[in-house]
């Protein structure tokens, strides 16, 4: 009797404690990973393709430096590589930058922009950040 009331007592307490237990797992959904970087504040890589097939690309980066540079690639995808169609390139001597450019692209292929920002302070590189775009498949 003394051990099924035991038993008892220790399945209630289980009961009660596993609703705690699982709250405390709980992922919240406002919770994200986010770059780090020590000189840059934000960076934009957005690429759009309109319906008559020109695609218009834009970066951006703010930072805390005095020097940035953009290297924006688009490309194609032909077979299992990526071909570059156009590169822009935009250099300021200052802490930000926006590159924009166009260019008319071919239905029937997947398209993407890849680029790479380059951050420099008293004349040294200080971070190099590439990120890609993928448009996905344009028909």
């Amino acid at each position: 009797m003394k051990r099924a009331c035991g038993l008892t007592l220790v399945m209630i307490l289980v009961v009660i404690t596993f609703p705690l237990l699982a709250y405390a797992q709980e992922v919240h959904p406002s919770s994200s990973i986010v770059p780090y970087w020590n000189w840059t504040l934000s960076i934009q890589n957005v690429l759009d393709i309109s319906n008559t097939g020109r695609a218009k690309c834009q970066a951006n980066i703010i930072t805390k430096a005095d020097k940035v540079e953009i290297v924006a690639d688009l490309q194609q995808k032909s077979g299992s590589s990526w071909k570059t169609l156009k590169s822009w390139t935009k250099t300021e001597n200052k802490p930000s930058a926006v590159l924009s450019g166009s260019y008319y692209v071919e239905k029937n292929y997947y398209y993407r922009l890849k680029t790479t920002f380059y951050v420099y302070s008293g004349g040294e590189l200080k971070e190099t950040i590439t990120d890609t775009y993928n448009y996905g498949y344009y028909d």
